[in-house]
């Protein structure tokens, strides 16, 4: 759980010290018996005992500070205790997807006794790319509990692949695995992953790739009045093999009650005849569809990691402490 707690440079003094293996068995230990709680629980208990826990630690850890600036800059109209509400809320949100986990394996449309309930509402003009008639990278962000579009299979009867981030080599990363295999999606490792999903894709076979976190060897793309550095990765595997790219949503109703849904195909404007424009293009307006999207629920948004340039975040912040030390800003605050 130590990419979830903890930032970039305590990890990397754990990596360096002599307490790393130890520090990894107590993450483990304490992520399994976490799972294991909620594997007892109904699915709904273990989603609101996931909320409570998670929801209490995460705002006092170093991920706060991430969040924090990501939501500076995406409401810049918010107050500070705006954001922490918000902030608060997607700790929740979080810890529900993290208490789900044991129970991916029960995915139901019709929200049977003692299943996860997931609703989907696929416009009819889509519907033959979920059902394998046609060709597709399907595209999605960290929103509400985003595991679940790997249920697609069960859903659709169609042979996905997703890209698995593990969390580490230890025995809860085997443990997530096994929940996540459960949902029925072939698991593609995420290093040296693109020449394999490029060889499903040209048999014929669905993609799907969550394509909302910054990457360093991406391009900086428009998002909410910045930009953001964007992979184009589905955007190019869609174009090299003529498939659909469809940006789908995941949205939360309750406590292990969740809704797909899907818009597009995005495609390039006609007049763009370089494959790196056309790419831009596409995942300029995937971009556009998670913005409104976040816009619309964002306690929904898990951006733990950071999504805009330091030096934005950083400027935002000084603007804030300096309109805090003028009495009429403070007061009007």
């Amino acid at each position: 759980m130590s990419h979830l707690i903890t930032n970039k440079r305590l990890r990397h003094w754990l990596n360096r010290s002599r307490w790393k293996r130890r520090m990894t068995a107590i993450e483990d230990a304490a992520l399994v018996v976490f799972w294991a709680i909620c594997a007892r629980l109904t699915p709904e208990r273990a989603s609101r005992f996931g909320a409570a826990v998670v929801g209490t630690i995460g705002p006092w850890t170093p991920k706060q500070d991430k969040i924090d600036g990501n939501l500076r800059v995406a409401f810049p109209e918010l107050t500070t205790i705006e954001r922490w509400r918000i902030a608060k809320a997607i700790w929740r949100n979080m810890g529900a997807s993290a208490g789900e986990y044991p129970h991916v394996g029960t995915l139901d449309r019709d929200g049977a006794s003692g299943s996860m309930r997931v609703e989907t509402v696929i416009p009819p003009h889509l519907e033959p790319n979920f059902n394998g008639e046609r060709l597709t990278v399907f595209a999605t962000g960290h929103l509400a509990n985003w595991e679940v579009l790997a249920a697609a299979p069960r859903f659709w009867g169609v042979d996905l692949a997703v890209v698995y981030a593990p969390i580490g080599n230890g025995f809860a990363d085997h443990r997530l695995r096994a929940y996540r295999e459960r949902m029925g999606s072939r698991l593609l490792p995420r290093d040296g992953s693109a020449k394999t999903l490029l060889k499903h894709l040209r048999s014929g076979r669905p993609i799907g790739i969550v394509a909302d976190y910054r990457i360093d060897d991406g391009d900086p793309l428009p998002f909410f009045g910045s930009t953001k550095v964007t992979t184009l990765s589905p955007a190019r595997l869609a174009l090299k093999t003529g498939a659909d790219l469809v940006a789908v949503r995941v949205e939360r109703l309750g406590p292990a009650h969740l809704r797909i849904s899907a818009v597009g195909p995005l495609r390039p404007p006609p007049d763009l005849v370089d494959d790196a424009a056309r790419a831009r293009a596409m995942m300029t307006a995937f971009n556009a569809h998670l913005e409104r999207w976040i816009r619309e629920r964002p306690e929904e948004w898990v951006c733990g990691k950071r999504a805009f340039d330091k030096k934005l975040v950083k400027a935002l912040r000084l603007s804030d402490r300096q309109a805090a030390a003028t009495p009429e800003t403070a007061d009007a605050r």
